[in-house]
């Protein structure tokens, strides 16, 4: 297993063997996750939406901190995301699992938003890189998402995993996400 803080010393050493998972709660921060967007932009202002990824201690499934993700939706368009490479020992077919909670304060049954996730050797970019997992409000309180994908790697590339929301409904939205587990083999 790989604690976020040791990640790069087990890369960096070659300890890693032919299976590979990372856990995150976000107690320290985004460490080495990386903030994407795909944004429109607001026909009232010229600017692209706003949108934020910060750490919030408002709620948490376990522990203090949780990854807060908010995107003004009015304009009916637009992604944010985390994202992580996560090295690999041995080129060939790996089997990506992404598991995760995220909060709803209430359960809609209008689609607000989809949560989504993503598994490749390169960076996601857009929105249609992305793989709608579920609907952001199943339910009130924290929901469960995963995604597994195969995802052919050649030597010395990374898989860049990813998870964030994009907007379905035009309204402003913020969910929190927390307790990801991630396990290449």
């Amino acid at each position: 297993m790989i604690l976020l803080g040791t990640a790069l010393a087990l890369i960096t050493s070659g300890c890693l063997g032919g299976s590979v998972t990372v856990e995150e709660s976000f107690e320290n921060g985004l460490v080495d996750w990386t903030v994407g967007k795909d944004l429109p932009v607001d026909p009232n202002t010229g600017d692209p939406i706003e949108t934020s990824a910060s750490i919030s201690e408002d709620r948490a499934r376990t522990g203090s901190k949780s990854l807060s993700l908010s995107i003004d939706g009015r304009q009916d368009d637009g992604t944010v995301w985390v994202q992580l490479p996560i090295a690999v020992s041995t080129a060939g077919t790996k089997r990506a699992q992404i598991s995760f909670y995220v909060f709803s304060e209430t359960e809609s049954f209008n689609v607000l938003a989809q949560i989504v996730a993503y598994a490749n050797v390169s960076q996601p970019s857009d929105e249609a890189d992305f793989e709608k997992i579920g609907q952001a409000n199943p339910a009130a309180g924290w929901n469960k998402f995963e995604m597994s994908k195969d995802v052919e790697v050649a030597s010395g590339q990374p898989i860049y995993v990813a998870i964030g929301i994009t907007v379905a409904w035009e309204t402003i939205l913020e969910y929190e996400f927390d307790d990801v587990r991630i396990t290449i083999s």
